[in-house]
């Protein structure tokens, strides 16, 4: 048995002759639990990227969604834990919010190139060949044609 002095909680332990790391056991049990927890964070970052690249977005994402480390820090320092299926249901929500503003604006668009075609042929339709009850239907039934 020998002693050494601990790296990092500084106590002196007794270990075994053939014990070659500079921590004591409790210590090196809790090393190896943070390593595991820094290994899963960066493969939740892996996949974080890969489902970006995989939604292709076409406007930039906010600075907390760019990945799951920094969505995670958003939000502890608002006091509140979150899982990756929320990052994940986050990223997801975000892309249809883009693809429900993208179908908004063509259909905009589409509304707007009607209306001005209605427009346009509004001044060929002759209503002084019909009775003034039936403009409506006239109307209507030109603009169709």
């Amino acid at each position: 048995m020998r002693e050494i002095r601990c790296r990092r909680c500084n106590k002196t332990v007794q270990v075994e002759d053939y014990y070659g790391l500079r921590t004591c056991p409790i210590c090196h049990e809790k090393d190896r639990g943070d390593s595991r927890v820094r290994s899963a964070e960066r493969n939740l970052d892996r996949t974080s990227v890969r489902l970006i690249e995989s939604l292709k977005f076409t406007e930039p994402i906010p600075e907390f969604l760019q990945s799951f480390t920094k969505y995670q820090a958003y939000w502890r320092r608002y006091g509140k834990e979150v899982k990756a299926s929320d990052y994940f249901k986050e990223l997801k929500e975000f892309k249809k919010c883009e693809v429900q503003k993208q179908a908004d604006t063509q259909i905009a668009k589409t509304k707007g190139e009607f209306t001005a075609k209605k427009h346009f042929l509004m001044k060929f339709l002759r209503f002084d060949v019909f009775e003034p009850s039936n403009r409506e239907q006239c109307t209507t039934f030109r603009l169709q044609k």
